[in-house]
This record gives C-alpha cells, structure tokens and sequence, in this order.
C-alpha cells in the first residue's frame, strides 16, 4: 500500500471516530432532554412489597381480563413486567406472590414471569406453579370480582 492510500484511510477512519463520537453526544443530550415522569405509585411499589414481606403475606398483582393477541395485548405486557418487578423482590419473603388473570391466554404469560422472578434470585427450588391463577371474567364479571375478594 503506497502511502497516499495510507493517508486517505487514516483520515476516513478519524472522520468516522469523530462522527460517531459526535453523535452519541448528541443522542445523549437528546434523550435527558426529555425526561420520564415520576409516577408515585411505581416509585412506592418496592415499599409496599417490603411491607407484604415483612408482615409475611403474599403480594398480589390483578391482569385484569387483558390477554395476549387482542386489543389489551400491551396492558397484558406492561402488567406482566409490573407482576415480575414485584414478584422479584417478594421471592425474598415466605409467601409466594400471586398473579390473577381473567383472559386464559395471559396464563402462559404470568408462569413465566413468575418463573423468571425466581430465576433471577437462584431459588427456582420455591417456584410454585399455583402462584398464577384463572378466574373467568368477561371485563365486568362480578365472579372475577368475588374471586379476587376471596384470594385477597
């Protein structure tokens, strides 16, 4: 390689550095930019878990009649990663913590997030299949309704 190809390949590689350099700064600065909002009730989540440890109950999270492949598939997701988040500091306690579904296709769903909770803490050994239960609800059940005030 003749040192004129030398010269044009170093300068390419110094413009790409310091382009790439540059945008990152520039998607840094983009993104604090815009801030995430505090919302108490996740902010207060880790306390109300502590509690439920502590007191040596159960923590429980409702989905609701969302499910998965309709139109509450990304309500179905988000509580999902709500009921992981809190079934991952709750595997510290005695009680298992408890997912209630009314939509069969978020059974699935709410196993491995609880699977994942007790893996994420090495005590898959404790994992309790009976962690995710079904009662039938149509949106406005008052079955579900009974059924959640029986589990609580």
């Amino acid at each position: 390689m003749d040192s004129t190809t030398q010269l044009i390949t170093t300068v390419i590689i110094l413009i790409a550095f310091v382009v790439s350099v540059t945008a990152t700064q520039v998607i840094r600065r983009r993104r604090d930019a815009f801030p995430f909002r505090a919302i108490p009730a996740y902010e207060a989540l880790p306390l109300f878990v502590g509690g439920a440890i502590e007191a040596g109950r159960a923590v429980h999270v409702s989905l609701g009649d969302a499910g998965i492949g309709g139109r509450d598939t990304a309500l179905a997701l988000a509580g999902a990663e709500l009921f992981f988040q809190a079934a991952q500091r709750a595997t510290a306690g005695a009680a298992a913590p408890i997912l209630t579904v009314g939509d069969t296709t978020a059974i699935p769903l709410g196993y491995g997030m609880l699977r994942r909770a007790y893996a994420s803490r090495d005590r898959l050994e404790r994992f309790d299949a009976t962690g995710v239960r079904w009662f039938p609800g149509d949106g406005r059940s008052l079955a579900f309704v009974a059924a959640l005030t029986a589990t609580i």
